[in-house]
């Protein structure tokens, strides 16, 4: 417990070191800030709205990501001292991110819409602030102009004042919401109104986070305390982690990697997501410095385990990766993937050294001097790479669509299972522009890309392509053909997506379908029935087990079997059991 308080204490003298001035207006300059940026976003994408226009929408949302990621950089890095300084770096920031806005608004030919270069933006402002705010406070000569002590002190504290600004926002909706409640008791329902109205909720959000923010950051103490606490959790869980994380590393040499492709097609996000962790737990443990470092053996030791486990996940990552672009082509989301899994290769790669040279010095536990200074590094490569990648100097939809077009004329690709919609509308103009160059030819290639480029959903797409497939419907048991209205519906169902399905009779008026939705789904099931002189799908067919996968020479067979059920009054209640 002395050892707790001595770390949060140490903290709190961090902040104080930076020797700010008081400044008791902070939290209501904040929430007015704020409130004004919430106020001025809703009134220009959330009442007042431009006849469709790509153009207009496209400064629409570079002006609004300017009022709110402007408005948060300032509210996050402002201080009495260097004010303009703070005014400054948020404005910067807010134009950078509008400029990465305007460009991905025009990237879709339906408007906005949410891709990895504008999260890359946000990524960096988030990187860049801490950084801003260690130079800006300014160092004594002494000391190095970018300290550990307070990037570290500041990474963590914009983490704790984010999330319990969140928290207080949160419960300041359900106390207002309470108050409304209450005066509706006695026949007020003004408040209710007010609440209802969309330019009270951006406002009244935007007032409260700010407040929160304002008070915390003017709280030395109690900010230290958050931020104690939360470092406390999080090396605690890491010998979890560790212990976690080593015990799978060393399965794999007896299970290998085949387990990891089979069983899921999400292996790539669960390693870089555990390298993350790993990352983020070891920094608990070993914090600012050695003074505040942890003194326990399990957790120094756990520290150490997660640094040397990181660099193995992300090369199983970059394996994964790998695979699955030589399976299905390039991609806008496994380029930034793989940049994701390289980023962590990278980390694993300077943290293994670190540990490396630690062992050298024969003092393995000093490992934790060596990353503090790799940290710092890393952090501004990070902030850098994050920002190059938000601006428009790489289109990783011109170089997906170049790919996949290279895969369907070498016949990689079959153009049944060529995806037309990618190329048309998550590729970028690059994409559009060849989805057209193609849709102008003839043939299979030109239909299925006029139809992309008309529809504007994939829903809609794959609907409209439904309609001309011709599909291999199997008749399981050597039964009788479909009826013509049966096997059409059939043939535009989800499980014939794959041009390939198994139905079997279970009664004259009773027919079930077996096919995959995609080809890397899992197989589906509906069933149609005959009433009235017409086939309409079963709603109320009990799909139950899911197979992996279904060949055309599985023995597909309709069995009798008994089962037990709860009856009230006759009537069926709930699923069967044994």
């Amino acid at each position: 417990m002395d050892r707790n308080n001595e770390a949060g204490e140490s903290q709190m003298a961090d902040s104080s070191d930076i020797n700010r001035a008081i400044w008791p207006a902070k939290p209501f300059i904040l929430s007015i800030l704020l409130a004004v940026c919430g106020f001025l976003y809703w009134a220009l994408l959330g009442q007042y709205t431009f006849a469709y226009n790509a153009q207009a929408e496209q400064y629409q949302y570079a002006i609004g990501t300017f009022i709110v990621f402007g408005g948060l950089a300032v509210a996050f890095s402002l201080e009495r001292d260097r004010w303009l300084w703070s005014v400054v770096f948020g404005l910067a920031w807010g134009v950078v991110l509008a400029g990465v806005a305007y460009w991905v608004g025009g990237y879709s030919q339906y408007g906005f819409e949410w891709n990895f270069a504008f999260g890359a933006g946000i990524f960096a402002l988030i990187i860049a602030t801490p950084i801003f705010q260690t130079l800006r406070d300014n160092p004594s000569e002494n000391q190095r102009a970018l300290s550990y002590d307070r990037l570290h002190f500041y990474s963590w504290s914009d983490t704790v004042i984010g999330f319990s600004a969140l928290a207080f926002t949160g419960l300041s909706w359900l106390l207002i919401w309470l108050i409304a409640l209450l005066f509706e008791l006695i026949g007020l329902g003004f408040v209710i109104d007010l609440l209802e109205n969309a330019f009270f909720g951006w406002a009244f959000s935007g007032a409260a986070f700010g407040a929160a923010l304002g008070i915390l950051r003017e709280n030395d103490r109690i900010l230290g305390l958050l931020q104690n606490v939360v470092l406390i959790v999080l090396s605690i869980l890491a010998p979890f982690l560790a212990f976690a994380l080593g015990l799978f590393l060393v399965s794999l040499i007896f299970t290998g990697l085949d387990g990891l492709w089979s069983s899921t097609k999400s292996a790539t996000p669960i390693l870089i997501s555990c390298a993350v962790g790993a990352v983020i737990l070891a920094n608990a443990v070993i914090r600012n410095n050695e003074g505040e470092a942890s003194q326990s053996i399990i957790l120094r030791i756990s520290a150490i385990i997660l640094a040397v486990v990181i660099l193995p996940l992300a090369i199983i990552a970059v394996v994964s990766t790998g695979l699955r672009i030589e399976q299905y082509g390039l991609t806008p989301e496994r380029l930034w993937g793989l940049l994701v899994v390289a980023i962590g290769v990278a980390y694993g790669l300077a943290y293994w050294v670190s540990v490396i040279r630690a062992g050298m010095a024969k003092n393995v536990f000093g490992w934790a001097g060596f990353v503090r200074s790799t940290n710092t590094k890393l952090a501004i490569g990070l902030c850098l790479v994050a920002l190059f990648l938000s601006l428009p100097l790489l289109d990783f939809g011109a170089i997906s669509a170049r790919d996949q077009l290279s895969r369907l004329d070498s016949g990689k690709v079959s153009e049944a299972e060529f995806d037309y919609y990618a190329l048309a509308n998550d590729f970028g103009p690059t994409g559009r522009a060849m989805a057209k160059q193609m849709a102008a030819g003839e043939g299979e290639r030109a239909g299925s890309a006029a139809k992309a480029l008309a529809t504007k959903n994939r829903w809609e797409y794959q609907k409209e392509a439904k309609i001309d497939r011709k599909v291999n419907i199997i008749i399981a048991q050597g039964g009788d053909p479909l009826p013509d209205d049966l096997r059409e519906k059939v043939r535009l169902s989800d499980e014939c997506n794959t041009l390939n399905c198994t139905a079997i009779w279970a009664d004259a008026d009773y027919v079930v379908v077996l096919g995959k939705s995609c080809p890397r789904c899992r197989v589906s099931q509906s069933a149609y029935s005959l009433s009235d002189g017409e086939w309409d799908e079963d709603s109320d067919y009990n799909v139950g087990d899911r197979l992996e996968d279904l060949t055309a020479d599985a023995k597909v067979e309709i069995r009798t079997i008994e089962r037990r059920q709860v009856y009230v009054d006759g009537k069926p209640v709930g699923r069967y059991f044994k």
